[in-house]
């Protein structure tokens, strides 16, 4: 068994979630400060 194409396979897969948590992430981040933001002067 060649382990060397499953070992790329998972490092792929790994960077992808990886990628898509820190983009997530910063997706989220920017809607919570976008929409404190938009309603601070509301609450304040």
């Amino acid at each position: 068994m060649d382990i060397l194409p499953l070992l790329l396979k998972t490092l792929h897969y790994a960077i992808i979630m990886n990628g898509l948590a820190i983009w997530r992430y910063k997706k989220t981040t920017w809607l919570i400060f976008f929409i404190n933001r938009i309603h601070y002067p509301f609450y304040r």
